[in-house]
């Protein structure tokens, strides 16, 4: 859960204003200040989602978030947010559609919203249009 004061929530609350330069100073100021490893990979996860927003053009700033992430702290690689993001790079580097849609419904099942938005984009990616419209029934 992500609290309502946090980096994460203001970058969201930016999002959704359409401030996407905002939202990217808020984590990357955010990540600049010390922080628990832990946290740290959390808030590199949250940027990783954002450069996903711009589909493939995101796609090596993206995997390098996730990268930093794992290596801040590897048990970041179970959580839905990340998978479901590993899983949408996956489709924009072409990976197999077969692999990406069992990787991005596994990552789904989980229901957290926005790892379910970023497993729906890979599966729309790959043109699992009926998968995707069922993972954001969900929602």
């Amino acid at each position: 859960m992500i609290s309502r004061r946090s980096p994460q929530a203001e970058a969201h609350r930016a999002l959704a204003e359409g401030r996407y330069e905002a939202a990217f100073a808020v984590l990357e100021g955010a990540l600049r200040r010390p922080r628990a490893r832990l946290e740290q990979a959390q808030l590199t996860i949250h940027l990783a989602a954002i450069y996903a927003l711009y589909g493939s053009d995101g796609l090596s700033s993206g995997l390098l978030c996730l990268h930093e992430a794992a290596s801040l702290e590897p048990s970041i690689t179970h959580s839905p947010l990340y998978r479901a993001l590993y899983w949408e790079f996956a489709a924009y580097r072409g990976d197999p559609p077969g692999d990406v849609r069992t990787g991005a419904l596994a990552a789904a099942e989980a229901n957290q919203p926005l790892a379910s938005y970023h497993a729906a984009s890979a599966l729309l990616t790959v043109s699992e249009w009926a998968e995707a419209g069922r993972v954001l029934l969900k929602l």
